[in-house]
């Protein structure tokens, strides 16, 4: 369900809702993690990254890997596999962060 919202965003090309659908995946993270610092830290910096992140969504290639790298968060979370959740979603940051910055640098 955390995941349809962005799928949908992607397949209609909107960058706004698929923005919106990519904060509210991390969000409920982030707030399960129960860590006022760590919400408070990652809040302040999403405020300041959230340009960023709408030119990311303009891609649907770059908005896709980040569906499918989802995904993965989610599967080991069902698995209870939380260090494999957490490894997953280290990878949906720095592979979002290389996507972003190789786009940039190519154009």
């Amino acid at each position: 369900m955390l995941n349809e919202s962005l799928r949908q965003a992607i397949v209609t090309n909107d960058t706004v809702a698929a923005s919106k659908a990519d904060d509210a995946f991390h969000q409920v993270l982030i707030q399960r993690s129960a860590n006022p610092d760590l919400i408070r830290i990652l809040y302040e910096n999403k405020l300041k990254l959230r340009w960023l992140e709408m030119i990311y969504f303009m891609d649907c290639a770059l908005a896709t890997a980040s569906l499918h790298e989802h995904k993965a968060v989610l599967a080991a979370l069902q698995a209870k596999k939380h260090g494999r959740a957490m490894e997953a979603l280290k990878v949906n940051w720095d592979e979002s962060l290389k996507r972003v910055l190789k786009q940039h640098t190519t154009e």
